[in-house]
């Protein structure tokens, strides 16, 4: 999930540091959406529902999938599964996000 939203989203920030730099050399104003040659309006918000949808539903069909855990001598709860997997999976995308802004910046 997160590798395909990184092939999405840092041609876009790539193309739109291109646009700003040659605009700069000819000292241009570049206007906000350089980068929408990349990624057509509208795509960014069907691609983040459409990661957000999967990545719910992996989760949530993780614990039906997987052997039974016990912690502390107690079987631990689907519900305990789903949120430390949803958990893991926002710190990895603030993660990608925090990469991605810093190589924008």
């Amino acid at each position: 999930m997160i590798g395909v939203l990184a092939v999405a989203v840092i041609p876009a920030i790539s193309s739109m540091d291109e646009a700003k730099k040659s605009a700069a050399a000819e000292e241009v104003e570049v206007p906000v959406t350089a980068g929408a040659a990349a990624m057509p309006g509208g795509t960014e918000v069907v691609l983040l529902a459409t990661f957000v949808y999967h990545t719910w539903s992996w989760f949530n069909i993780m614990p039906k999938t997987m052997p039974i855990l016990f912690v502390g001598g107690k079987r631990l709860q689907p519900g305990a599964i789903t949120a430390a997997g949803l958990a893991a999976a926002a710190v990895a995308c603030l993660a990608v996000l925090l990469v991605v802004r810093g190589l924008s910046a």
